[in-house]
């Protein structure tokens, strides 16, 4: 037997193999990708019709505060901070 013999059977072998398991990827993929719209499915038919609705948690005290003073700030203006002649902030 020739080694030429022997590199062209793995290589068809090999060949083989790779089909093979590329085509179990595509069939797991195709599996997945059904089970997975079904659980979409049902997560948006169960928000739509209100089932399995989720309570949102309270905010917290702080960020609400935070949130006020950014807003007040937002609404008092721009505030004119005084330059010296060279740029440079002044007290």
């Amino acid at each position: 037997m020739d080694i030429t013999h022997a590199i062209l059977g793995f290589t068809i072998l090999n060949s083989v193999l790779v089909l093979w398991s590329i085509r179990m990827i595509v069939q797991e993929m195709k599996i997945s990708l059904a089970q997975l719209d079904g659980a979409l499915a049902e997560a948006i038919k169960g928000i739509l019709t209100g089932e399995n609705a989720v309570p949102f948690e309270a905010p917290n005290p702080i960020q609400q505060a935070i949130a006020q003073m950014l807003t007040q700030r937002m609404q008092q203006g721009p505030i004119d901070l005084p330059r010296r002649d060279d740029g440079t902030f002044a007290p």
